[in-house]
């Protein structure tokens, strides 16, 4: 299986996540440096949650933040 990086990785994640991963993952985005794509990232999220009608966890607002912090 072919490698690629985090953040094209957990972009299919949140595509195909259920409402007890999506708690998973949140946790997850929030504890980790994501270096790249972070608007790809929110979007998926975003659609994500509210297709399962689920809490955003406080990740668009992590992920806009590490999108400031990196563009810094």
């Amino acid at each position: 299986m072919e490698k690629k990086p985090f953040h094209e990785t957990v972009v299919e994640a949140i595509k195909h996540a259920s409402t007890a991963e999506l708690s998973l993952l949140a946790t997850l985005l929030k504890a980790t440096k994501i270096p790249a794509d972070h608007d790809k990232i929110k979007e998926a999220w975003q659609k994500r949650i509210a297709g399962m009608c689920s809490e955003d966890f406080g990740v668009s607002e992590s992920l806009d933040q590490q999108k400031k912090e990196t563009t810094k």
